[in-house]
C-alpha cells in the first residue's frame, strides 16, 4: 500500500471536524468550573444536564458551591426530593455536619451515592463561612408517587424553579438529567412506523418558553444512545463519532468548557442512528444545547461510589438479600465498561489514530 493511499485512509478514518476543533478549544475553551460560572452574569438560569452518576459531574457542581455562596446564585438539584427541602434547609444552615441526616435526604430521594451527598456536605461547608448570604439549595424532584398524584414531573421542576428565578437578582444554576434540561430541542415521546407522534414538554422546554435567551444549557460529556430503532440504548456511542474527544484528547486531555454557537461543530448533524436525531434529519449540534463541559474520553468515565449500607439503611444491613444487591450495585458501579452497551464507545479512538486500551480491547 503506498503511502498516499495510507494517508488519505487515515483521513477518511478520522472524525470530520476534528482538527479545528481542537484549534478551538485550545483558543476558546476555558477550565469547567470557570466557563459554568461565566454563564451566570448574563444568564438568569444555566441548567446543567448531565448523564447520571458520572463522578466527575457531580464533582465539578460541588466544587462550584462555594462560588455560587460568594454570588448569591442558588443551586437546584433534580436529585433531592422537594419534600426535603425542610430537611436540606435545616442541613446545610446547622453549626454541625449531621451526616446522618444527609443520609435520610439521599434516602428519600432513593439516591444512595457518595459524590452527590457530598454535595450537600460542600454546601455546607460553605455556608460556615461569615459574609455571604447563605447558600440556597433548591430541591426539585417530585415525590415517588407522582404519578398516582397526577403530577407532571417536568412541570413539577420547571415551577421550582420558576418560583425563585423571579428577576435577576434570582440566578440559578439547575443540576439535573440532561433529557430533563433540553429547551428548543424537542424529544420524542412516541413514534409510530418511524414518524414522531408527539414529543416531550421537558424542564427546560418549559423554562425556555417564559425565559427566552435568559436560559443557557450547558451539557455535561457522556454517551449517546446509538441502537437500532427503539432499542436505542442497547449501544452507545461517543457525540459526533467521537470528534469531541478527539479534540479534547488532542489537545492534551485538559478537561474544558465551551459555547457550541462559535465552534466548528455548531453546524455539524448527527448521525442518523444518533437517539436524539430520531424525527430531526438535519439536527445539528446547536440545535441541541448552548455550551458543553468535556471531563475525560467518553469511555474513562468513573463512576461515583454507593454510601456504604450499614450507614445508608442500617436495618436493611443484617438482611442477606440486601447486602447481595448492594454489593453487586456497587461492582457495577465500580466497572462500567463491562456493561453490553458500553462496547463500541472506544471506536472513536480508531478514528482518532489513538490505540485503544487492552482493557478495552478485551
Amino acid at each position: 500500500m503506498n503511502s498516499t493511499f495510507t494517508a488519505f485512509a487515515f483521513a477518511l478514518a478520522l472524525p470530520v471536524v476534528s482538527d479545528g476543533m481542537q484549534d478551538y478549544l485550545r483558543q476558546n475553551g476555558k477550565s469547567p468550573a470557570h466557563y459554568l460560572l461565566t454563564k451566570l452574569s448574563d444568564h438568569r438560569i444555566v441548567l446543567v444536564g448531565e448523564h447520571h452518576w458520572q463522578r466527575s459531574d457531580a464533582q465539578l457542581i460541588g466544587g462550584v458551591v462555594s462560588e455560587l455562596r460568594r454570588r448569591n446564585v442558588a443551586l437546584a438539584m433534580e436529585v433531592v426530593r422537594a419534600s426535603s427541602q425542610v430537611d436540606i434547609d435545616t442541613l446545610i444552615s446547622a453549626k454541625e455536619w449531621n451526616q446522618a441526616l444527609a443520609n435520610e435526604i439521599m434516602r428519600a430521594a432513593d439516591w444512595p451515592y457518595v459524590q452527590y451527598r457530598d454535595i450537600l456536605y460542600q454546601a455546607w461547608e460553605a455556608n460556615r463561612v461569615a459574609g455571604a448570604p447563605p447558600l440556597k439549595i433548591i430541591a426539585l424532584g417530585p415525590p415517588e408517587d407522582w404519578r398516582k398524584q397526577g403530577i407532571r414531573y417536568e412541570a413539577f421542576m420547571a415551577e421550582r424553579v420558576r418560583n425563585y428565578a423571579t428577576d435577576n437578582q434570582h440566578r440559578v444554576i439547575v443540576y439535573c438529567g440532561l433529557h430533563h434540561a433540553f429547551t428548543r430541542y424537542l424529544q420524542v415521546e412516541r413514534l409510530q412506523r418511524g414518524r414522531a407522534t408527539e414529543f416531550m414538554d421537558r424542564m427546560g422546554n418549559i423554562l425556555w418558553r417564559q425565559f427566552g435567551q435568559d436560559v443557557f444549557l450547558i451539557a455535561l460529556h457522556k454517551p449517546e444512545g446509538c441502537g437500532e430503532g427503539e432499542d436505542a440504548f442497547a449501544k452507545s456511542c461517543a457525540p459526533l463519532g467521537g470528534a469531541i474527544d478527539c479534540a479534547a484528547v488532542r489537545n492534551g486531555g485538559t478537561p474544558v468548557g465551551f459555547d457550541i454557537l462559535s465552534s466548528p461543530i455548531a453546524e455539524t448533524k448527527l448521525d442518523a442512528k444518533s437517539f436524539y436525531a430520531a424525527a430531526h434529519p438535519l439536527l445539528r449540534m446547536v440545535d441541541i444545547v448552548d455550551g458543553y463541559i468535556w471531563q475525560q474520553p467518553v469511555d474513562d468515565a468513573t463512576m461515583v461510589e454507593l454510601i456504604p449500607l450499614e450507614e445508608y439503611s442500617p436495618t436493611e444491613v443484617r438482611l442477606p438479600d440486601s447486602q447481595a444487591a448492594w454489593q453487586k450495585r456497587a461492582h457495577d458501579l465500580a466497572h462500567p465498561k463491562k456493561r453490553p452497551s458500553w462496547g463500541s464507545l472506544g471506536e472513536w479512538r480508531t478514528k482518532c489514530g489513538l490505540p485503544v486500551p487492552a482493557a478495552a480491547a478485551r
